[in-house]
């Protein structure tokens, strides 16, 4: 899940937080797994890769003027982001 608190939270089937995913400046606005990762995106305006496996963080990509509030599985190994600049932005996360 993504809260306004600007952290991610990995959950398994039964409820049990198995991490807590922390490197957003603003809240998480969308998630999506792609390639044994999670990408969220945020009101800061980023999109970050994480590692599901260490919750490790991967990537920051920047590149949008607002808050992004969507993000969608592309193909090859890449994902799409649309941002309230009014802009949909795809990032090869290979």
């Amino acid at each position: 899940t993504g809260s306004a608190d600007r952290t991610v939270r990995v959950w398994d089937v039964d409820g049990r937080a198995l991490a807590v995913l922390v490197g957003h400046a603003g809240s998480v606005e969308a998630m999506v797994a792609v390639s044994g990762r999670l990408a969220s995106a945020s009101s800061d305006g980023t999109l970050r890769t994480w590692c599901l496996e260490s919750g490790s963080a991967v990537l920051t990509l920047e590149g949008h003027r607002d808050w992004v509030g969507s993000v969608a599985c592309a193909e090859g190994g890449r994902v799409a982001t649309g941002s309230d600049d009014g802009t949909v932005r795809v990032w090869d996360l290979s």
